[in-house]
């Protein structure tokens, strides 16, 4: 029975003609591989003000008032979402710190890097 209604779905879907996107997150075995100290150090060299722990990059921003700070956190959606990957986020009135881990891995990966760089984007 579950073949028959995916064969008459499908022939639905090709008879209308639905167009339809597919989205592929980021999230991909290679991106969710655990890097090293060394690869951790060189990458949070090219995003200024994100500190590290090893484990955690993590970065403070500041904004007018609450109600751009609460902006800026809207604003995140799009991207995590894209990307599969999620931020830890803390907000104190004006403040919003970002924290990137993946979590899954047990540390940094490339994806934390990738967020963190189109997160930086965003409050410029």
């Amino acid at each position: 029975m579950n073949q028959l209604r995916v064969i008459i779905l499908s022939c639905l879907v090709s008879f209308l003609l639905i167009p339809f996107t597919v989205t592929v997150a980021e999230n991909t075995p290679n991106n969710s591989m655990l890097l090293s100290e060394t690869e951790i150090n060189q990458k949070i060299e090219t995003l200024p003000e994100w500190t590290t722990d090893g484990k955690v990059i993590s970065r403070t921003f500041e904004f007018k008032d609450f109600v751009t700070a609460i902006d800026f956190v809207n604003q995140l959606v799009a991207p995590a979402e894209s990307a599969g990957h999620h931020p830890d986020l803390a907000i104190s009135y004006n403040k919003v710190t970002v924290s990137l881990t993946t979590h899954d891995a047990g540390g940094l990966t490339a994806l934390d890097f990738s967020l963190a760089e189109k997160i930086s984007q965003l409050a410029n």
